[in-house]
């Protein structure tokens, strides 16, 4: 306990001094943080932990067919196809990866969304490409695997110019009106909420973009009301009226999308980013939600773990309250800071 005091003691006086001052006491009040992490307070340590078995799934997937690394591969592919200056030949250093990808995952999966895709990436690189005996290579392999796929179920699509795209309807009032109505709701109608309503809002918001487009998320719809209060008391946020909850979803990051540590963070932005999708498109079919923070305590991580039985690499990175709102409940005012307040232009 003594040295736990001195170790917190030591980081906060440190803290305030470096502030004022640089060099040797950024230096102490680093080496008291690793410290303090290394035996007090194991967060971080649960961090690496999951971050390293993230890394060890992905490198196992390439035996049977890893989905995040075809998909990275075929956004890359894409994006050397999309370029304005497009070279004549790109990707040989990792194109014959990418086509034993493609197999690995047909043959394991069998058809999906991802070899639709990656199947009409690949017809049009190696039909614009430049060929080499690495390209050749890649070429011969993948037209072996093609014979094996039926091409009924190929959705064949091409890439279209800017310009080409459809026109919009939406006005920025209309999407103005759409993000003033998006408010968090806390109380709920005792009204069960439609599978197809959330089916519906989250097709809409996996357009959201990911990182490669590895879309490294998965969602746990809750709406058992044993299991809701069960779970629904884990998150800090929900204390005072998680009883009432109609469902919930949990977000689910998965760090094994990712083959390396300073790609830890992307499950946190591209998450964010599909759940702001989502819960727009809720406000569209009538429903309303809360997003509630999902803190990093240690034993509300091992409870939900335990609870949907996820991997030490799957990590809660929110949770959302859906419910038809109550039509007599208040909603906080919320009022949000002006674009003059968080702008800078360079």
């Amino acid at each position: 306990m003594k040295l736990i005091k001195k170790v917190r003691l030591k980081l906060h006086n440190g803290k305030k001094k470096v502030a004022r001052i640089s060099g040797n006491v950024a230096v102490k009040v680093k080496f008291w943080a690793n410290v303090h992490y290394l035996l007090i307070d194991l967060s971080l340590y649960r961090e690496m932990h999951g971050i390293n078995s993230g890394i060890i799934a992905h490198r196992k997937r390439t035996i049977d067919g890893n989905t995040s690394f075809l998909r990275r591969c075929i956004h890359r592919i894409e994006k050397g196809l999309s370029s304005k200056n497009r070279r004549k030949k790109f990707a040989e250093q990792y194109i014959l990866d990418a086509v034993i990808a493609f197999k690995k995952e047909f043959e394991s999966k069998g058809f999906s969304e991802t070899i639709n895709w990656a199947y009409n990436t690949f017809t049009t690189y190696f039909e614009e490409v430049e060929h080499t005996p690495q390209i050749d290579k890649a070429h011969k392999l993948f037209d072996e695997q093609i014979v094996k796929l039926d091409t009924r179920l190929i959705d064949k699509r091409e890439m279209i110019r800017a310009g080409m795209r459809n026109d919009i309807t939406v006005t920025y009032e209309d999407y103005q009106s759409l993000n003033l109505r998006r408010r968090s709701v806390r109380s709920y109608k005792n009204q069960p909420v439609e599978r197809d309503k959330i089916e519906k809002a989250l097709s809409i918001a996996l357009q959201a973009p990911s990182a490669c487009n590895r879309q490294p998320f998965s969602f746990k719809i809750v709406e058992n009301k044993e299991k809701l209060l069960e779970v629904g008391s884990l998150p800090l946020g929900a204390a005072t009226f998680y009883e009432d909850i109609p469902l919930m979803v949990f977000a689910i990051g998965d760090l094994s999308a990712y083959e390396y540590i300073k790609d830890r963070h992307i499950i946190y932005v591209d998450t964010g980013l599909v759940v702001m999708n989502f819960i727009l498109a809720l406000e569209t079919l009538g429903l309303s939600s809360c997003v509630i923070n999902w803190p990093d305590v240690k034993e509300a991580e091992m409870k939900l773990a335990r609870s949907f039985d996820l991997e030490p690499h799957e990590k809660c990175v929110t949770c959302i309250a859906v419910g038809y709102a109550d039509d007599e409940c208040y909603i906080p005012l919320s009022e949000k800071k002006k674009v003059n307040n968080v702008i800078e232009y360079y």
